[in-house]
């Protein structure tokens, strides 16, 4: 054989090594679909709960080393369970499906935004302020009520709460003999932060991640009424 012929030898070596890059190919494509399956949502393509609560208790910590802000935005729809007593189930997919991708285009690349239960979605964003986060839930908020109808078409509106959750973690000093963590009072809009916070629109600040240093912790709270 000369230099530039293939032997029948080298054909068959050729085809064999194709034939197993091929089956790795399609390994590596099966593992990576179902690697997405169980990270996202099957009807709207949003994160799942577990994988959101992973990346909040790294964003948590990030946030406490830079001391930068972390905003959470809560979405819930309002009277889903009589949408989809009234359309049929199919409706309602439709309409969390048509919600998740609206909620998407909002999100920024940094973001992360997940389906947190049945009809809850939940927006994570790094480095926003609180100003920011409120205006950006008034956007959805305002978007979904003149845009989205339950029947798809002209019926009734959908609407929805949201719920905006600022973690703020600011470095206090030390105090001979040890550290000192101070947790900041939780206010809603329009309560003075010496006042006890409302029940209803307050939570408790998240713990300090293990290894920060000392900290002090504001959480912000500010609902929105799906109402103008």
């Amino acid at each position: 054989a000369t230099p530039q012929t293939f032997t029948q030898d080298d054909l068959r070596l050729l085809d064999i090594f194709l034939s197993l890059v091929s089956t790795a190919i399609a390994n590596a494509h099966l593992f990576a679909q179902t690697q997405q399956l169980a990270l996202t949502d099957g009807l709207t393509g949003l994160y799942r709960r577990q994988p959101f609560l992973e990346q909040l208790s790294r964003e948590l910590a990030r946030a406490a080393r830079a001391g930068e802000p972390l905003a959470m935005l809560m979405l819930d729809i309002d009277d889903f369970k009589r949408h989809n007593d009234a359309l049929g189930h199919p409706a309602g997919d439709r309409i969390l499906k048509t919600l998740a991708d609206l909620v998407r285009e909002h999100v920024p690349p940094h973001g992360m935004c997940a389906r947190y239960g049945g009809e809850e979605f939940v927006v994570l964003i790094p480095q926003m302020s609180r100003q920011d986060a409120a205006a950006l839930a008034d956007r959805i908020r305002r978007q979904i009520g003149s845009t989205v109808r339950a029947d798809g078409t002209s019926g009734a509106p959908v609407t929805v709460s949201i719920g905006v959750a600022i973690f703020l973690w600011l470095r206090t000093p030390e105090k001979p003999g040890g550290r000192e963590t101070t947790n900041a009072a939780v206010s809603g809009p329009g309560t003075p932060a010496s006042q006890p916070p409302d029940p209803r629109t307050a939570s408790s600040p998240p713990p300090v991640p293990a290894g920060a240093d000392s900290l002090s912790r504001t959480s912000a709270a500010a609902p929105f009424d799906p109402a103008d």
